[in-house]
């Protein structure tokens, strides 16, 4: 993972979680649609996308046993399988 642990994984519910995404989200598309052409305000936004990301797998993990690292993985090789990634 990319980020610490957040203080929202003892005590936050996935479904929470999932509209936290969506706001980060929401926030990152509004920040892409300022007419001043801040790039690096969409970066911004999209990083706090990948935070709540990180928290959610966080709290699959946590509360409900999921194995992010297994799931990386399949998902990883899916990805690969379908040449998304470039060789070399």
């Amino acid at each position: 993972m990319l980020f610490p642990k957040t203080v929202f994984v003892e005590n936050t519910t996935i479904d929470d979680q999932m509209l936290k995404i969506a706001t980060e989200l929401m926030e990152a598309t509004v920040a892409l649609d300022d007419p001043a052409e801040n790039y690096e305000s969409v970066a911004i936004e999209l990083w706090d996308v990948i935070q709540a990301v990180e928290t959610a797998l966080r709290i699959l993990e946590k509360q409900y046993g999921v194995n992010v690292n297994i799931v990386r993985q399949y998902v990883y090789e899916k990805n690969r399988s379908r040449k998304y990634y470039k060789e070399g």
